[in-house]
């Protein structure tokens, strides 16, 4: 589940495992779910700056992760593929191919839609925003190109919480469980 009004991205609410706005890679990387990360699915290789996660399940719903932190070493994007929209680049040379992407957009707006309770209305869009205090959620589809069709979850960053009234929203989520 995604919590808009604070950014809060459920990975397993029985278990506590979520992201969430200013969560600093330092913590991340102690926290229960990234160990959990390491044990049950082998990640791939990953930089000083980014996790790739192959599996892990969010609601009943298998998909793959991607973890961003900034150069500050704090959160910056959570990236979230379904299953097929892992493999589309594989069969983009495949004649319907942009077809079978936008069935995948289709699938994901509803787990988008399923996730936060928000009501999609143009699915037809190639992205589809919600702006927050605490940063933005994107349902994207791009066909330029290699195909890529993903949700994107963006966070603000610290100067950006220290320089706007949000300051409170920012600092309280940077202290709430992992």
């Amino acid at each position: 589940m995604i919590e808009i009004t604070t950014g809060t991205l459920w990975i397993n609410q029985e278990k506590g495992w979520s992201i969430k706005p200013l969560l600093a890679k330092e913590l991340f990387l102690e926290s229960d779910l990234y160990l959990n990360i390491q044990e049950g699915n082998s990640p791939r290789p990953q930089s000083s700056r980014h996790l790739f996660v192959n599996h892990i399940d969010i609601d009943g719903t298998s998909v793959a992760m991607e973890i961003r932190f900034g150069r500050n070493s704090y959160i910056e994007k959570v990236i979230l593929r379904l299953p097929l929209a892992t493999t589309i680049s594989e069969w983009s040379n495949k004649v319907g191919w942009e077809n079978e992407a936008i069935k995948i957009k289709d699938e994901q707006d509803v787990f988008l839609q399923q996730q936060t309770n928000l009501i999609i209305e143009n699915r037809e869009a190639k992205e589809i925003r919600f702006d927050a205090e605490w940063g933005s959620i994107s349902s994207i589809i791009d066909l330029t190109e290699q195909p890529d069709v993903r949700i994107e979850i963006r966070y603000r960053n610290l100067q950006e919480c220290e320089k706007e009234k949000y300051l409170k929203i920012c600092k309280n989520n940077l202290y709430g469980k992992l």
